[in-house]
């Protein structure tokens, strides 16, 4: 049976110039060439008026707040827009270039648009706390409402390959198993796969067949060989500990069920899917 070499529809979503290039390398790592298209997206949000504490009967400042809004972002699209275009030339997949005006403050709604004509969206880490032209929680709210895997790119990830060895953070839970399938195009074409399972210090009453290994066994028929294993926590939180652990099997890529719900502000993830967000150790392929 012939191999799986990637996906044939990405979108790249692309917020900010400064991390473009490595979304995009990330991206085109993922396709399965001269079949694949990958979309490159920026999207202007409308200006946030009211969050300004404007008097809206305050003569032309309206006016010219939203000339600047859109001159910003029109040279912030125009930027990223370059990097796009380059990177295309460079691949022999199709792409296409799309800068959309969002009806609101709200980004999203155009983002899942888009991602749900794609099989994965890649996206840079959420942008806590930053003083961005985008609001920093729209790749964090992706991961929820969007009905496709995410690709995270760290913002310091300047990688050559994404999934030749991959580390599957594995705990039975349903969105741990809908992100082991939903990684099964790169999964079929990985060197090496660990499913691991952090589990508490003292394994002592370790089970050989549990939920990992029988998964193991389950894609063996997808022509995916892997090994399931079971660590001790040593002290340090799930996360560090399965950071390790794909750090020290030379992993390229972790692979993860996001535990998450929206709540009135923002979203509420598990503790294991906050820390990976919050500082990944290697680009995170997450699904809900």
């Amino acid at each position: 049976m012939s191999k799986s070499t990637g996906y044939r529809s990405v979108l790249a979503y692309l917020p900010r110039s400064e991390i473009a290039i490595s979304v995009l390398d990330a991206a085109t790592l993922l396709v399965d060439g001269a079949q694949s298209h990958v979309d490159g997206l920026y999207v202007t949000p409308a200006p946030s008026l009211h969050a300004c504490g404007l008097s809206f009967s305050a003569s032309g400042v309206v006016e010219d707040i939203e000339k600047r809004h859109y001159e910003t972002h029109a040279m912030e699209a125009a930027a990223v827009k370059a990097v796009f275009d380059a990177k295309a030339g460079e691949g022999a997949y199709s792409a296409n270039w799309c800068c959309a005006n969002a009806p609101s403050a709200d980004c999203l709604p155009i983002v899942v648009d888009h991602a749900n004509r794609s099989e994965i969206v890649v996206a840079p880490q959420p942008g806590r706390g930053r003083d961005d032209l985008f609001d920093p929680l729209v790749c964090e709210r992706l991961l929820i409402e969007a009905g496709r895997p995410v690709l995270v790119v760290p913002d310091n990830w300047s990688g050559v390959t994404v999934g030749s060895k991959i580390t599957i953070g594995f705990d039975g839970s349903r969105e741990a198993v809908r992100a082991v399938f939903d990684a099964l195009p790169l999964l079929k074409r990985a060197e090496i796969v660990r499913l691991a399972n952090i589990g508490p210090d003292n394994l002592a009453d370790h089970n050989a067949n549990w939920a990992g290994a029988e998964l193991a066994d389950a894609l063996d028929r997808y022509d995916v060989a892997c090994d399931a294993v079971r660590a001790p926590r040593n002290g340090g939180t799930p996360a560090a500990e399965l950071g390790d652990l794909a750090r020290d099997h030379g992993s390229d890529l972790i692979v993860l069920g996001v535990r998450g719900q929206p709540s009135f502000s923002a979203i509420e993830f598990g503790a294991v899917t906050r820390a990976m967000l919050d500082d990944p150790p290697l680009p995170l392929f997450m699904a809900h």
